[in-house]
Parts: structure tokens; sequence; C-alpha cells
């Protein structure tokens, strides 16, 4: 429920007019925000490729499908996207371009997948566009790797806004401490 209520403050909830079939992709609902733009809800709908979405989204929920990669350039038209929920898919790994185009991103949830936290899987620069994102969450993956040894800082670096890291406390006591996130403000 944190998470919905999070998502409402970011966004501010301002859906205006009726929910209804997306017009790029009729298994997602879509509906207009007072400001013209719009809300995509593909959850739930079995899918394994995210549509193409219209410019105007600013909200995307694609939790609960069967997305085992995304494409490059698959977000690249989405400038508007604030709030992205990728969770309980099968994503076991992300293209360095996978956020292109995602300025405006504030919240991004790959919980429930089948990442693993390594360099492979989370590159160096992977969330480097992401400049105002201020909440990851990563819960509940193949988060553990014998090739992690401690908290891959340099991953996160550009993320000068993020206010909210959410992990698996249980699989990372043992692999960071606080010195580790010693040169974050937030």
């Amino acid at each position: 429920m944190r998470g919905l209520i999070y998502i409402c403050v970011i966004y501010s909830c301002s859906r205006i007019g009726q929910t209804g079939p997306c017009k790029f992709d009729e298994r997602c609902q879509c509906s207009k925000t007072k400001d013209g733009y719009e809300d995509v809800d593909c959850s739930w709908k079995n899918i394994t490729k995210i549509p193409n979405l219209p410019e105007s989204t600013v909200f995307l929920n694609v939790s609960h499908n069967l997305i085992e990669r995304i494409s490059k350039g698959t977000f690249e038209a989405a400038k508007h996207l604030l709030t992205l929920d990728l969770s309980f898919n099968r994503l076991s790994s992300i293209n360095i371009d996978t956020f292109n185009g995602l300025t405006k991103l504030r919240y991004l949830s790959l919980d429930n997948n089948k990442l693993i936290y390594n360099n492979r899987t989370f590159p160096t620069e992977i969330f480097r566009q992401l400049e105002f994102l201020s909440h990851l969450s990563l819960k509940n993956n193949n988060i553990r790797s014998s090739s992690c040894k401690s908290f891959p800082d340099k991953t996160i670096e550009y993320l000068s806004v993020l206010e909210t890291l959410e992990l698996d406390a249980s699989e990372w006591e043992n692999f960071f401490s606080e010195k580790d996130f010693a040169t974050y403000s937030n």
C-alpha cells in the first residue's frame, strides 16, 4: 500500500475521465490525466513485450506479466514517464540502453524478477539517464552473487536525488555496511 501512496504523491493522482482500452494496445487500460497525459495499466495481461508507448505516458504498470527482456529503445518515446513498474516479471538482465529517454522518471520498481546484482546485469551506467529518480526498488530478485563482494555503489552513483533504495536486507547483511553509502547525502 505504501508504494501506491508513494506513486500517487509523485504523480498527484490527477486522473480525469473514464478508463478504457488503450488505442496502441487494447490489452492495456488507459486513462487521461487532467493535464492531458496518460496513465497506462498493462498489469496481469500475460504480455511478453512492452507495447509502443505514446509520448504522453506518465504512468506505466506492466507488473505481473511474462516480460523476459526489454528491447533497446522501448522507452525512448515516453519522454514524460514518471512512474515505471516492472515488478513480477521474468527479467534476468537489463540492457545498458534500456532506460534511454526516461530523463523524468522518479519511481522505478524492478521487484520480483530474476535479476542478479553484478556488473553484467547492472552495468555501471545503467541508471545514468535517470537523474530525477528518487525511488528504486530491487526487492525479491536473485540478488546474491558470489562476484558481488560489496554493494556496487558505482551503479547508483548518478542517482543524485535518490531517496529510497529498496533491497532485501537478509540478502545483503553480509555484503555492505553503512560506510558503503557514506558518499550519498539522501
